[in-house]
């Protein structure tokens, strides 16, 4: 009887060190979280409470007092307020159908219908620069009709878009912040050439997702949500994207999608902890290539059956697919998706291959014929660093880990002996 008990009492201990440890992590990652939604207001205590702004023509910058005279070189400026809307379907600040150089900077704008709302302007007259956005009914920044317009250094947080952009060419969109938005952190509709650079999108239902649209997406981090990167396209070959260097890992479903999207280049991402690190659907013609595919649960690339001519080459493939069928890493249903490199006779880097050729899941039947014997250590060279597809993770979590197993096995270890 003692002996049993003594078992209990090790288990009951065991358990307990296991849910301890778990909390304790847990604690250190909800932490993590909350401290990124963390708004210091002592930041905004200085701004000037505003009324919603509205600018309609060029008329109402000088009705309103704001300073600069609406050109290249001295443009109108909207800087310093807080606005908090009390009524649905306003605007924080509205600027529309204007031919004048301006800047929107350093604001606080909160329950909104869309914080800023930029429409129908004049090409390359707008700077939309460190704002903070959010609980907007809509978007925090919305763009309409306003191409060439800058985005840079903003803050979206908790509304229903963090930042859409529609029928707006050649912006740019750097350094923003958008998360726990209902949908996208970043929405680009029925567009072409807008380049999307150093943001970090989280807890957004897509990082960021384009719509009949093309745009060059380098650098940025799209984690945490349903999908990191969603690229959805109803015309086949016209629309194509470039996707460098980004990460998109820890999302429930996929790190990158694409349907309906052709030719275009996806490099140098780490895709890593989602359902499937990338999945095509009805996908053609496109080049995926050195990119990191790495503990996704399922699949780490799934191609599926309507989707043709795609080349994969030079990507890792490590530890995917070990929960669901645990065989191959990539699944294959389309037809003529090549996955090796026709130029050098180079494949992918498989973990779990043992034998030449490496056979791939799926209808199409599809197999590398040339894997890599080792990993592949991939840079990407931007405007701004050089960094590494392998991203460093801290050892907090697996020296809590070790020691949980040290504790157990010391536990059962000092059981077994007392029974003998």
């Amino acid at each position: 009887m003692k002996v049993k008990s003594s078992i209990k009492l090790a288990l009951k201990i065991s358990i307990s060190c296991t849910l301890i440890l778990s909390l304790l992590l847990n604690s250190v990652a909800t932490n993590s979280k909350i401290s990124v939604y963390d708004i210091n207001l002592d930041v905004f205590s200085a701004l000037t409470p505003h009324e919603r702004i509205e600018i309609i023509c060029d008329a109402n910058f000088t009705d309103y007092g704001f300073p600069g005279s609406g050109t290249e070189i001295d443009p109108y400026v909207i800087e310093g307020y807080t606005i908090t809307i009390t009524a649905y379907g306003y605007y924080g600040i509205l600027v529309y159908n204007v031919t004048k150089h301006f800047i929107i900077q350093h604001c606080f704008i909160e329950y909104a219908f869309s914080g800023i709302h930029i429409e129908s302007i004049s090409v390359g007259t707008a700077i939309i620069n460190n704002n903070t956005c959010v609980s907007s009914n809509y978007a925090g920044i919305y763009l309409s009709d306003s191409s060439n317009s800058t985005i840079v250094n903003n803050t979206c947080l908790s509304n229903y878009v963090g930042i859409e952009l529609h029928n707006s060419e050649n912006c740019s969109i750097e350094k923003n912040t958008c998360g726990g938005n209902t949908f996208e952190g970043i929405a680009l509709l029925y567009l072409e050439s807008c380049y999307v650079f150093d943001n970090d999108c989280f807890y957004n239902k897509w990082g960021i997702k384009l719509l009949q649209a093309s745009s060059i997406i380098i650098n940025n981090t799209f984690n945490e949500g349903d999908i990191g990167i969603y690229l959805y396209s109803i015309v086949h070959f016209y629309y194509h994207s470039t996707v460098m260097n980004n990460t998109c890992s820890n999302n429930n479903y996929y790190g990158i999608k694409l349907l309906g999207y052709s030719c275009s280049t996806i490099a140098y991402n780490d895709c890593s902890n989602n359902k499937n690190g990338i999945k095509l659907m009805d996908a053609d013609s496109n080049v995926i290539r050195h990119n990191l595919f790495n503990r996704n649960y399922d699949y780490g690339a799934y191609i599926d059956e309507y989707s043709v001519d795609n080349i994969i080459h030079h990507n890792e493939f490590v530890d995917n697919n070990l929960y669901i069928t645990q065989g191959p890493q990539a699944f294959d249903g389309g037809s003529n998706n090549t996955w090796y490199d026709k130029t050098s006779n180079k494949g992918n880097y498989w973990s779990d291959y043992s034998t030449i050729p490496y056979l791939i899941d799926g209808s199409a039947g599809s197999i590398d014929p040339w894997p890599l014997g080792e990993p592949i250590v991939t840079t990407l060279t931007t405007s701004s660093e050089t960094v590494s597809s392998t991203t460093e993770k801290s050892s907090f979590p697996i020296l809590f880990v070790v020691f949980s197993l040290i504790v157990n096995v010391c536990l059962l270890s000092s059981v077994y002996k007392r029974r003998r």
